[in-house]
């Protein structure tokens, strides 16, 4: 486990710290907005409205996996890597108190991307890399370590997947 740990924070470092530049710093706080509650909140109402079926599975799948974020946010507490990893780059706007495993947009993202996969799949090619866009967005901007994003993007899909069964 202590090797999984020390590749997770090697990986974030790398992330984080490397691919620093001013068009990832425009784009990533964008990006990263997909998958928090606005949007997401957003996209089940205009699915409810104009899908009512699929509406009703996405809502199903978000509510599952942000239960099951929210439950290891409070069973696992995992500090954020800008609070536990020196010189971190975060973006100022998004200094969060809470814990950071796992990660909820990313699973919020995932849930909504796996449901949309399932009921049109000319369209995975598109949210698909959209959510993993969000999950990369969470490390770029110092909120969450590889592991959290893997962990969310796995709750998502999964979550998803016994709502679609």
């Amino acid at each position: 486990m202590h090797r999984i740990l020390i590749l997770d924070k090697l990986l974030f470092c790398f992330i984080n710290k490397k691919w620093q530049c001013s068009l990832l710093d425009k784009v990533m706080p964008k990006i990263t907005h997909l998958g928090g509650l606005k949007i997401s909140v957003s996209i089940c109402l205009m699915l409810l409205f104009f899908f009512q079926s699929l509406g009703k599975e996405v809502i199903f799948a978000m509510s599952g996996s942000q239960l099951m974020v929210q439950a290891g946010k409070r069973f696992l507490p995992r500090p954020r890597p800008f609070i536990t990893v020196p010189d971190t780059n975060i973006w100022h706007h998004l200094m969060l108190k809470d814990y950071s495993f796992p990660s909820g947009h990313t699973a919020a993202s995932f849930s909504l991307t796996t449901v949309l996969a399932v009921y049109f799949p000319l369209f995975a090619p598109i949210v698909i890399p959209l959510s993993l866009l969000v999950g990369f967005s969470r490390i770029y901007l110092g909120l969450h370590y590889p592991s959290d994003v893997i962990i969310g993007a796995l709750l998502g899909s999964a979550t998803a997947m016994v709502v679609l069964i």
